[in-house]
Order: structure tokens, then sequence, then C-alpha cells
């Protein structure tokens, strides 16, 4: 219990708060590589999924990324995350699980 109290503070001390203007792209499938490697938390705005197949809006206090980072699937359409007007998100990497959980950070986080 105490080891995860600790981990929980360091990555919260460590998590990046990124704004974003209206019609800006957050997030694209077609980019591939860094973006795939981040979890992305709506703090205040709203986003718009835009692929070939639907529209889809996200909210404050959801989040997107968990698919292709944790679980690594591989979404099979391409789209794009847009936001609809000044948006804030919350951002974790890759690279921050690893320094404060570890390697082996999928296997945690699914299986604890």
């Amino acid at each position: 219990m105490f080891v995860w109290v600790v981990v929980k503070l360091n990555l919260a001390s460590l998590i990046i708060v990124e704004e974003y203007e209206k019609n800006e792209c957050i997030f694209s499938t077609k980019n591939g590589g860094d973006e795939l490697k981040k979890i992305f938390l709506v703090k205040s705005g709203i986003l718009e999924i835009v692929s070939n197949q639907k529209r889809r809006c996200i909210y404050p206090k959801d989040y997107f990324g968990i698919k292709e980072m944790i679980m690594k699937i591989k979404e099979e359409n391409e789209y794009d995350i847009v936001s609809i007007d000044f948006s804030s998100i919350y951002i974790i990497t890759q690279e921050m699980l690893i320094n404060s959980i570890g390697n082996n950070y999928t296997e945690i986080i699914l299986f604890s």
C-alpha cells in the first residue's frame, strides 16, 4: 500500500498540462510514433474524434490513448482528435510510467 501511494504522488508530480486552441489537432493515429505513447485526460474543453466512419465528442474527465499505450492495441481506422474549443489536457507519457512504475508498467496496471 505504501509503495502505491509513493508511485501515485511521483506520477502526479510529472503530469504535463497542455492547452489547445479551437480546431487544433491534439492526436492523430496517422502520425504514429510518440503520440501513441501517451495517455490524454481532458481537463477542460470539448474534443471531437474525426474519422472516415464516425464523429464523436470527448468531454472533461474523459480520456484516450489507453488502448494504444497500455494494451498495445493498434486501432484499425485512422482518426484525429481535434479541439472544438479551447481545451486543457493532462498528459501521461510512457516514459513517466517507466520511471515511476518500471518497465513492466503494463503488467502492473492491468494485473494488479
